[in-house]
Order: structure tokens, then C-alpha cells, then sequence
């Protein structure tokens, strides 16, 4: 964890710019997976694309933590 810190302290302002398009990505795509999961009716694909959302949703908050500790 300290050397994820250091790294973060070090982005040039195009890997902010970067990371910032790929949490924009990760948020859009938990958007439209929660989407999906509404309109689907099959609970075996519903289940599959609620641990799909999970999964974006711990992958935005690493994100998050990540430029946080800039």
C-alpha cells in the first residue's frame, strides 16, 4: 500500500488525466450493467451481472482511493 502512495504522489498531470478517463469508464459501465440487471429476467444472467456490478463498484472506489492519496 505505502508504494501505491508514493506512486500516486508521482502522476504527471496526463496520468491524472488518464486515470480519470478510466474511473469515468468504470462508472459508466457500473451504470449500464445496474441497467441491465433491472430489465433482465433470467435470475442465473441477473446474478452473473450483479457480481459484474460488485465488481465495478470495488474497482471505482480503488480508483477513488488511489487519486485520493495524491
Amino acid at each position: 500500500m505505502e508504494e501505491i502512495i508514493m506512486q500516486s504522489s508521482n502522476l504527471t498531470s496526463f496520468e491524472t488525466l488518464e486515470l480519470k478517463k478510466v474511473l469515468n469508464d468504470e462508472i459508466n459501465t457500473y451504470k449500464k450493467i445496474g441497467s441491465m440487471v433491472k430489465m433482465t429476467t433470467d435470475e442465473e444472467l441477473k446474478s452473473f451481472l450483479k457480481k459484474m456490478k460488485d465488481t465495478e463498484k470495488s474497482n471505482i472506489q480503488s480508483i477513488q482511493n488511489f487519486m485520493g492519496n495524491q
